[in-house]
Parts: C-alpha cells; structure tokens; sequence
C-alpha cells in the first residue's frame, strides 16, 4: 500500500500560482497592520525572481529572491527571514481585494 500511495502523491498534478512579470504584489508586516509592502516583479526565472521595493521613501534597487511554494502558491521574504517576517504572496496582487 505504501508503494500504491507514492505512485499516485507523484501522479498528481499540481498547478502552482507563479509570481508574473510587471505585476505589483503586496503583504502587511505582522506587528503593524498599517505598513504596506508593495513589490513589482521585474523579471525572473524558474528558481529566482528579481522585484524592486515601490516607496516613496527608498530609491527603487533591484533584489533577487528564491521563492517557496506554499500550500500551491509562490511566496518569498522580502525583508529576511526571521520570526515575524513579512512574506510576499503570489496570490496577494496589489489593487485586487483579497475579501
């Protein structure tokens, strides 16, 4: 039964919600519901993506980060990994309402 259920977990196709070039993506940071994060992908591959930070404080610079996938979506962190870290979500577009 083992072997049965790997061969079917490999057979499935899983369809992933991938980061798209020029979209603008946002999150809100965990300890301040009011600060927004808002990226804009500028290009990528299959294992990394390259986003620039929009501010109106900060000099756009070009980053590159290694998305994950959770739960079928592409997530990344966009100011580090640690504790309380925001994570951008491929399923987080800005200017569509998530509710």
């Amino acid at each position: 039964m083992p072997t049965e259920r790997r061969l079917n977990m490999s057979t499935q196709s899983q369809k992933v919600l991938k980061f798209e070039v020029g979209k603008v993506y946002y999150t809100r940071f965990a300890n301040n519901h009011d600060t927004i994060i808002k990226v804009k992908i500028i290009a990528r591959t299959e294992k990394t993506i390259k986003w620039i930070q929009l501010s109106q404080y900060k000099k756009p610079e070009v980053k590159t980060s290694r998305p994950f996938v959770f739960e079928g979506v592409e997530n990344f962190y966009p100011t580090g990994r640690y504790s309380m870290a925001p994570v951008i979500s491929a399923d987080w577009i800005y200017g569509k309402s998530k509710w």
